[in-house]
C-alpha cells in the first residue's frame, strides 16, 4: 500500500550529486554518482512528448494510516453493524467508535484542509456555512439545529475525512475496496433478510434504514459504482467478482421497483458505454442478462416500472396497484411545486434545514387543508426551498464539476494502460456522479451522506493524480 503524503516534505526528489573536482587541475575528477533520470510519461494526446512526472515524497505519520483505515470502518460501519446484530445479536459499535477515531485523526493529522486545494471542496465548505447560515433564518431554529448537528460531523465532513486520508491513488483504492465489501455485506443481507411486500416492491423491512424501497435502491446504486470500479480492475478475478457484484446489485434494485433509480440505472448504462472499449461485445453480453431479469421479476414489478412514462391525470387504472402508484406519483408533483414556491418565496436562506414537511403541514392547516407532513422528494428543490438558492447552486456546481473533470480525466488516461488504474478511478467517479445525480432528484437526501462519499472519491483522485501525475493532470485540464 502507498504511503501518505507529507505536505511539508519537498515534493521534488534530492538536488543531483555533483561531481567532486580533485585539487590537482590536471587529476580526473572522482567517481560521483550519475545523476538521476526523470520519470517521463507519453501523453495520449501527444505522442511521443516526453514530461516529467513529480514524485511525490511520502508520509510514514502513523496518524494518517490510523485515519485512513478508520475511515474505511466508518464508511461500512452500517452495513458491518447490521449484519454483526443480525447474525451475532450485538451491535460493534463500529460507526461511533470509528467516527471519533476518524475526527481525531483528521484534527491532529495537519491535513485538515487539503480538500481546500479543489474547486469542489471549497464549494462543499461553502455549502455547510450557508447549511448553518440558514439555521439562523429557519422558522424553527431548534429543529434545524438538531438536523444541522447530527448532520455536519456525521455526514458533510465525510468529504474532508477522505481528502485528508486518501492521498495517493493507491489509498483512494483502498477506500473504494471498503465499499465494495460494504456492497457485498449489503447483498448478502437482501438475499436472508429481503422481502417482497404486497405491492410486489423489495425492501429490508427490519432495517429502519433499508425499510423504504427507495432508500434501498439508492444505496444499490452506489454498490454499482463500486462493483463497476472492479470491472475495469486488469485482473480477471477482479473482473468476476465484480460482474457477480454488478449482476447481484442490479437484481435487487429492479425488485425494489423505484422509478427513480431505474432512470438512474439507465444514465449509468449509457455512462458505462460511453467509456467502454468494446461496445458491441458489452451489449450482446447485457442483453440476455437483463431478458432474464426481466423475465424473473413479477408482473407488478414490472407494470408499476412501465407508469414512468405515463401521465398520472386521466390514466387507466386497472388495479390497486395502479391506483397505488399513480397516486404516489401526483403526489411528489405535488410537493414538487410546493417546494419551488418555498424556495421562490424564501431565495435567500429557506425556511431552515430539514423544516419542509413542517412547513407544508403548518401552512396547509392554516389554510384549511389536510396536508401530509412529507418530504420533498427531490434534493434539489429540498435544499432550495430549506437552504435557499444559493445553496443550491452550490450544490448543482460541485456535481457538474466534479462530472466534467473527471470524465476529462478519464478520456486523458482510459488509453494509457499503464494508467489503469488512474481510469479506473475517474470513470467510477464519473458515472456515479451522472447517475447518482439523476437519483437525488426523486428522493430528498439533501443531509446524509451519500453525495459526500461521492464527491469525495473524487476530490481524494484529483488531489492524488495532480501530485502523483501532472502531466495527465494538465492534459485532463
Amino acid at each position: 500500500m502507498g504511503r501518505f503524503l507529507n505536505p511539508r516534505a519537498i515534493a521534488a526528489g534530492p538536488a543531483d550529486l555533483q561531481p567532486v573536482v580533485a585539487l590537482n587541475p590536471i587529476a580526473k575528477p572522482p567517481f560521483a554518482p550519475r545523476p538521476a533520470a526523470a520519470a517521463t510519461v507519453s501523453l495520449p494526446a501527444t505522442p511521443g512528448v516526453e514530461v516529467p512526472i513529480a514524485k511525490p515524497a511520502a508520509s510514514t505519520s502513523p496518524v494518517a494510516l490510523i485515519g485512513l483505515f478508520a475511515l474505511c470502518a466508518y464508511l461500512i460501519s452500517g452495513y458491518a453493524t447490521d449484519l454483526s446484530y443480525r447474525f451475532l445479536g450485538s451491535k460493534p459499535y463500529l460507526s461511533m467508535i470509528s467516527g471519533v477515531v476518524v475526527f481525531l485523526c483528521f484534527i491532529i493529522s495537519g491535513r485538515a484542509f487539503e480538500a481546500l486545494k479543489t474547486t469542489v471542496g471549497k464549494l462543499w465548505l461553502a455549502l455547510g456555512v450557508w447549511m448553518c447560515l440558514a439555521v439562523v433564518f429557519s422558522r424553527w431554529i431548534g429543529g434545524s439545529f438538531e438536523v444541522m448537528q447530527v448532520y455536519l460531523p456525521k455526514q458533510h465532513l465525510v468529504l474532508f475525512y477522505m481528502a485528508a486520508f486518501a492521498g495517493t491513488i493507491k489509498h483512494c483504492r483502498t477506500v473504494l475496496r471498503a465499499w465494495i465489501l460494504g456492497g457485498f455485506i449489503l447483498i448478502l443481507v437482501c438475499i436472508f433478510f429481503g422481502v417482497t411486500d404486497d405491492s410486489g416492491r423489495f425492501a429490508i423491512p427490519t432495517n429502519i434504514y433499508l425499510m423504504n424501497p427507495n432508500d434501498l435502491a439508492m444505496q444499490l446504486l452506489l454498490c454499482l459504482g463500486f462493483f463497476l470500479f472492479l470491472v475495469r480492475q486488469p485482473s480477471w478475478v477482479g473482473r468476476v467478482t465484480g460482474v457477480v457484484g454488478v449482476l447481484g446489485a442490479s437484481y435487487y434494485l429492479l425488485k425494489t421497483a423505484s422509478r427513480g433509480a431505474m432512470l438512474a440505472c439507465v444514465v449509468f448504462a449509457l455512462l458505462w458505454l460511453l467509456f467502454s472499449e468494446n461496445r458491441p461485445r458489452l451489449v450482446i453480453m447485457a442483453l440476455p442478462v437483463m431478458l432474464i431479469f426481466v423475465a424473473m421479476m413479477p408482473g407488478g414489478t414490472l407494470h408499476r416500472l412501465s407508469l414512468i412514462v405515463v401521465n398520472p391525470v386521466g390514466a387507466r387504472i386497472t388495479s390497486a396497484l395502479d391506483e397505488k402508484a399513480l397516486e404516489s406519483q401526483m403526489e411528489r408533483q405535488h410537493l414538487l411545486k410546493e417546494s419551488l414556491k418555498y424556495a421562490i418565496t424564501h431565495p435567500l436562506f429557506g425556511i431552515g434545514p430539514g423544516r419542509f414537511s413542517d412547513a407544508i403541514w403548518e401552512d396547509g392547516k392554516k389554510q384549511g387543508r389536510h396536508e401530509a407532513s412529507l418530504g420533498t422528494h427531490n434534493s434539489y428543490t429540498q435544499i432550495a426551498a430549506e437552504c435557499g438558492l444559493p445553496a443550491l447552486i452550490i450544490f448543482l456546481a460541485a456535481i457538474i464539476i466534479t462530472f466534467r473533470s473527471s470524465y476529462r480525466l478519464c478520456r486523458a488516461t482510459i488509453n494509457d494502460k499503464s494508467q489503469g488504474l488512474v481510469a479506473a478511478l475517474a470513470f467510477t467517479c464519473c458515472v456515479m456522479t451522472g447517475s447518482f445525480a439523476i437519483d437525488v432528484f426523486f428522493h430528498h437526501v439533501a443531509y446524509t451522506g451519500n453525495m459526500a462519499m461521492v464527491l469525495g472519491l473524487w476530490v481524494s483522485t484529483e488531489l492524488a493524480t495532480k501530485k502523483e501525475l501532472p502531466a495527465y493532470w494538465r492534459t485532463a485540464a
